[in-house]
């Protein structure tokens, strides 16, 4: 890392090499067991927010902080009345390394 003076202002750091990631979750609902047909409602929310947010394993690994770039879902096995069984869905996120 190196520093440039900014007047008025601390000391920027930056990294050329930082690159550019991004992460696919891939995921699954059962919205006629209860999870109902608006599970992803909040993640739409949490997208269409356009900020990052931070991405934590399972195990409490910080991995930074990500926006939500992209949401693509589908539906599978449908009732008569045009309820879904199952739904597929992925996110697309891109690491924010200003955020």
């Amino acid at each position: 890392m190196s520093s440039n003076d900014r007047i008025n202002n601390y000391p920027a750091l930056f990294r050329a090499n930082l690159g550019n990631e991004s992460i696919k979750i891939d995921g699954h609902t059962l919205p006629y067991s209860g999870d109902k047909q608006e599970a992803l409602k909040e993640l739409y929310a949490l997208a269409g927010a356009g900020l990052s947010y931070p991405l934590v394993t399972g195990y409490g690994k910080y991995l930074g902080k990500f926006i939500i770039t992209k949401i693509s879902e589908s539906q599978a096995v449908f009732t008569d009345n045009g309820l879904f069984f199952t739904q597929g869905f992925s996110l697309e996120l891109k690491r924010d390394y200003d955020g």
